[in-house]
């Protein structure tokens, strides 16, 4: 039976057939303390979107993810899934899972399922790295929100080479490793849209808690490089991308965009676009 997180519209169901190195209680309360995590301060990105998902009149369920099997839990997974992939998917758009017989998505939004359990990755903390519990769990809560209110998009995401080819010299040469689409250390790999807002998202919120680096793409568990650690030169790259995004989620992006922290490109868009009131970050 799923019980309520105190999180709005974000529930909690256990299932037994799922894990057996973990209890139903130590499960749920892993859960538990992974969505208090997202709630103390400073979390204005976390609590944003906790707040968003409360609005959006559909249900996040979390469940536990199966057990990893690997050493170190190099396997371990989380993921969330749209009970109506049609509803889920943004009008017009091609539903994953395609239905038979295809169908274009309706934008109506979904709930959702999300499969996650903390015990499978490293405790929040000043010094956690792109394994923490919380930045895991809010990864997927990301890919929720967008699914409970009918924006999942999934088509293929390429680093945009009409706009990174534009340099000259070393800047060339940074920007081709960053359009290649095997992994190198300037690599810009998302695989598809929704997987570039999550990311993009957690960032923000890892930089918001002062954590040393940020994840560099959707291949492994390697951090971003220099320049595009730069929140004004990640928005050059991927301005249109991110300028699409703040424009589906206007009013989630508004709060974000006032967030206070190293990294933040939704800042840096609203800036460029002259979009706060003077004297501070109240967007107009």
């Amino acid at each position: 039976m799923s019980k309520p997180t105190g999180a709005r519209g974000i529930y909690v169901d256990w299932d037994a057939t799922v894990r057996n190195d973990i209890t139903a209680s130590e499960w749920e309360n892993g859960v538990l303390d992974a969505i208090q995590d997202l709630q103390l301060p400073p979390c204005r990105t976390s609590v944003a979107l906790l707040d968003a998902i409360g609005r959006s009149g559909k249900t996040v369920t979390i469940s536990p993810e199966r057990q990893p099997l690997l050493p170190g839990k190099t396997d371990a997974n989380a993921h969330a899934d749209p009970i109506d992939p049609v509803a889920a998917t943004i009008t017009g758009g091609t539903p994953d899972p395609l239905p038979n017989p295809p169908v274009p998505g309706t934008g109506a939004g979904s709930d959702v399922i999300l499969n996650f359990a903390a015990q499978d990755w490293e405790p929040s903390s000043s010094t956690a790295t792109l394994k923490a519990v919380d930045e895991t769990l809010l990864h997927e809560l990301v890919h929720a929100f967008r699914q409970a209110s009918g924006l999942e998009d999934s088509f293929r995401l390429d680093a945009p080479f009409d706009v990174l080819r534009r340099g000259s010299g070393s800047v060339t040469q940074l920007m081709t490793q960053t359009t290649a689409t095997r992994p190198n250390k300037h690599s810009q790999i998302y695989n598809e849209y929704e997987e570039f807002v999550a990311i993009l998202i957690t960032n923000i919120y890892r930089s918001e808690n002062k954590r040393v680096g940020l994840r560099r793409d959707h291949v492994g568990d390697f951090e971003l490089a220099f320049p595009l650690t730069n929140a004004r030169n990640f928005l050059t790259v991927w301005r249109p991308q991110i300028d699409r995004l703040c424009g589906e989620m206007h009013a989630l992006c508004n709060q974000l965009a006032a967030v206070e922290c190293h990294f933040n490109p939704i800042f840096e868009l609203y800036a460029a676009q002259n979009r706060f009131l003077p004297g501070g970050r109240r967007v107009s």
